[in-house]
């Protein structure tokens, strides 16, 4: 089959666009040109690899369309391919996971969602700095859209 015909960009083209203009949100980060794909595992798994992953990167991000943990991993899970895996509304928390590739180096998301303070503060756990870094900026950039 054919390839899509490439979506026209009025703005981009008109030069209106502004900074980022060549900037596109994936459904998934892409790391080491491979998309990140859910991994599918439970809390004690997650618990397990966890303490086992030294590559940690933490990022504040507004919490407007994600005041609750079940929707935090909604929209998180949907744009940015991790699996849910559990939703603790008693402390505010989500915890989701995902690997960069069928089978290849896991990355583990942790959420803690501030509603008071409007913030959610996601910590992301690989063994790679780049992959942590990539998921970080990637779920940072999908709250921070404004589009639920």
């Amino acid at each position: 089959p054919a390839a899509p015909a490439p979506a026209v960009d009025v703005f981009a083209d008109a030069g209106l666009a502004g900074p980022l203009q060549n900037m596109t949100i994936s459904p998934a980060p892409i790391v080491n040109g491979t998309q990140v794909v859910p991994l599918k595992i439970d809390t004690p798994a997650f618990g397990g690899k966890w303490t086992g992953m030294k590559q940690e990167v933490k990022a504040t991000a507004p919490a407007a369309q994600v005041n609750s943990p079940d929707a935090f991993m909604a929209v998180v899970s949907s744009k940015a391919g991790l699996h849910p895996i559990q939703a603790i509304g008693k402390t505010m928390e989500a915890i989701l996971a995902g690997q960069v590739g069928e089978g290849g180096a896991p990355v583990l998301v942790h959420s803690k969602i501030s509603p008071g303070v409007g913030t959610v503060t996601i910590t992301v756990r690989s063994a790679d700095h780049e992959i942590s870094s990539a998921m970080s900026r990637h779920i940072s950039m999908v709250l921070s859209s404004g589009s639920g």
